[in-house]
Parts: C-alpha cells; structure tokens; sequence
C-alpha cells in the first residue's frame, strides 16, 4: 500500500488540477483546510511555508535563514507586497494557502482560511521550500510516503538541535523534524534523491536513531500524526519549516503571520527545476 501515491483522503475532488486552479479553489473557500493539508497535492510542484511580518527584522531573518540554510531555504522575498512574481504569476500568499497561523507578541493567537484583514503596509514576507515538495518524486521512485497512504498529517517532533542565532539574537530556537518512515534498503536511493533538492531541505538531517536528535517518543509528535514504523524501516528525519514558527515565538515579536502546519502554498515551480 505504501508504495503507492495514493492521496484519495486528500484529494476532495482536487487530483490532476494545476496549481494556479487550486490556489482559486482556495481563495474562493471551495476548498476547506484538510486533515493532511496540502500534502499529495499537485505533485511534482514546489510547496513553500510562508513567514510575514514587519520589514524592521527582514534583514535579521535573512541573516538567520543564511545561518541555518538546511532549514530556510528561501524560495522567494516579497517586500510590501502579497503577490509573488518567482514562486507564481500573482499568486496571494494571504488567500491561497488554506489555513493561516497569526502570532502577537510570539504568541499563537488566531487561525483563520483568509489572511488579507491582517496585512499590513511594509510588511516582508518570505517562502521557504518544503519537504512536501519532493513527496511524490519518492513515491515515484518506490519509496513509500506512509502519511500520503493513510491519508493523515506528517508528524512533526522538536528536537534536542538548536538553531544558529541571529545577528542580534532576535531570531533563535530549536530545530523542528518531519519523520517518514523508509525501508532499510531503501536509503541509498532516498538520499540520493532528496540531496538533489537542497532548496526543499534536501537530504535528511538524522537517520534511525531519533535519541540522537532528542526524540524520545517516536509515537508523540509535537505537530501532526503518529505513524507506525513496520520491520525493516527506519524513521527518517528532514528539517521543518515550522522551526520558523518556533522562532517567532521565541523571538516575541509583536506580529506575524504563517501558514497553519502542512498547509502550505502550492507554487507553479515544478520542482525539478530547482534540483542540483
């Protein structure tokens, strides 16, 4: 079962559409944040968090990105401005992810599907690539996506990691992991796979041992669902982009705004095209 791309739970009517029609569907509200975000969807596109806020800390963000690149690989900046121009013609990073998490003072304090009454004027906004991107490119290889198969949400743990800080200390924290679970003999060709997309986190930061890293309870994710680990696998672990989120809270600022977890924005960029 693994072995096959098979997002039916995620698919609501929504399998072979490009993502420019996905992203209207969103922003229209024809589409409800789903139980695996958009996880499975559009595969073979690029899918990218989104960070905004403020442009006083942009150059301090930036500097962190740079110090922690495994982690933030920015795919595109907008600066006052919620239209991308690289990731999509024109897409609206406040109306076309399904679900937003809004931050005051570091603090999660709101959710919403629209996030157009929160923009403010100079505002900086940057899309960071994601895992999700190369989910099907595995799939395709034969390595099984287990949360695409059971139709649930990645899991997500925090880690004993921590972050390189910022110039100014602004930005810091620890480093979050999704986990996939992958068969043995199956690891040659996964990292030769996901070393290739270094600009969606590329090869995975820790292999079968998530002591090592600081997971303790491989059955307690932080963010998303527990999934089972058959004989012969091993728990693969990639850096997260939710270790922006982590950051935001530590870092107090006075706003923010993200995508909810595994809800991210589906770009037009195939994601072969930013390989190595």
């Amino acid at each position: 079962m693994d072995q096959i791309f098979n997002v039916e739970k995620n698919e609501n009517g929504l399998k072979g559409i490009h993502p420019a029609e996905l992203r209207r569907r969103i922003a229209a509200g024809e589409v409800p944040p789903l139980p695996m975000g958009t996880a499975g969807l559009c595969p073979g596109y690029v899918q990218t968090d989104i960070v905004l806020f403020d442009r006083e800390y942009a150059s301090e963000f930036e500097d962190f990105a740079e110090q922690n690149e495994q982690v933030f690989p920015i795919i595109e900046k907008l600066e006052n401005t919620p239209y991308t121009t690289i990731a999509a013609d024109h897409a609206n990073i406040l109306t076309d992810l399904p679900l937003y998490n809004v931050w005051i003072d570091g603090k999660l304090v709101h959710q919403t599907t629209d996030a157009s009454d929160y923009w403010q004027d100079g505002m900086v906004a940057y899309l960071i690539g994601s895992s999700l991107s190369f989910d099907s490119v595995l799939a395709d290889a034969g390595i099984g996506m287990r949360h695409l198969s059971l139709g649930c949400q990645l899991p997500i743990y925090m880690t004993s990691l921590k972050t390189k800080p910022s110039m100014k200390g602004t930005f810091r924290g620890p480093v979050f992991v999704s986990m996939r679970p992958v068969h043995k003999r199956k690891l040659d060709r996964l990292l030769e796979i996901t070393a290739r997309f270094p600009r969606m986190h590329g090869a995975p930061l820790q292999i079968g041992n998530p002591q090592e890293i600081g997971v303790t309870d491989i059955l307690a994710p932080a963010i998303g669902e527990a999934i089972y680990i058959t004989e012969g696998e091993v728990p693969v672990f990639w850096a997260s982009g939710i270790t922006s989120q982590a950051a935001i809270a530590f870092s107090k600022i006075p706003f923010a705004i993200t995508q909810a977890a595994s809800n991210m924005l589906v770009t037009d960029l195939l994601s072969e095209t930013l390989t190595l």
